[in-house]
């Protein structure tokens, strides 16, 4: 047997749904039997059962592939290669191999990256718990199964999985004003790093407050009172 074509490619429609059939370039798959006085006929399959290709399905007969089932938006962020075979009935020991790209419009091959090199946040060291101070962002948000984590001060900050970076503990800025460290993502392939910067604000600790806790007037026959107020030094 033989491809007409060494390679093929598809790009998945927008919106595509189950039985959608991908537009194949340069052509429609097609294989032959190249002993031409024989000319046995054909069927077509994919080579192996993978992560990839739980989402399409080869027609047997005719080689046109179509969508099996909807592809969520976190799914195939990456072109996928298939590989599709072409196998000869009257003898299965007579096969040939040929590839399938498929991809989504608008993604390729690139390194993972953020967005940012270096990201920074101004805090005031009175922000409550819990609170997201920044959010890192890289070329490929869609993809969920990217994995961040700190290199540092993880007892003070956490990074989710959506990237926001989460205060975990109180900040003092007499006890530390600054904190650099690196924020890691990883797709199981390729990293990124970036770089965090987060600046603690002061926040007076001498608030204005009156001098006694209690004031108490009689009316009649007295002079107005009068409230002192008094600045921590």
């Amino acid at each position: 047997s033989k491809f007409v074509d060494e390679r093929y490619s598809a790009i998945v429609p927008d919106q595509s749904t189950q039985g959608t059939r991908l537009r194949i370039h340069p052509r429609e798959i097609l294989a032959y039997d190249q002993d031409t006085a024989i000319n046995a006929a054909i069927y077509y399959s994919f080579n192996a059962e993978n992560s990839d290709t739980r989402f399409f399905e080869i027609d047997r007969s005719a080689g046109y592939v179509i969508v099996k089932r909807t592809i969520p938006e976190d799914e195939l962020l990456q072109p996928a290669t298939l590989v599709v075979k072409a196998t000869q009935y009257d003898n299965p020991d007579r096969y040939a191999l040929s590839t399938l790209t498929v991809s989504r419009p608008g993604t390729s091959l690139k390194d993972l990256q953020f967005l940012q090199s270096h990201y920074f946040a101004g805090v005031l060291e009175s922000v409550p718990l819990n609170s997201v101070l920044l959010t890192v962002i890289t070329n490929r948000h869609r993809d969920k199964k990217l994995r961040f984590w700190l290199d540092n001060y993880e007892n003070i900050f956490r990074v989710t999985p959506s990237g926001d970076i989460v205060l975990q503990k109180s900040l003092d800025f007499e006890t530390q004003d600054s904190y650099v460290f690196q924020v890691h993502c990883t797709d199981g392939f390729m990293n990124a790093t970036a770089q965090i910067n987060v600046s603690v604000l002061n926040v007076n600790d001498w608030d204005p407050r009156f001098r006694y806790l209690q004031y108490e007037f009689f009316v009649p026959d007295m002079p107005e009172g009068q409230l002192d107020t008094v600045e921590g030094e």
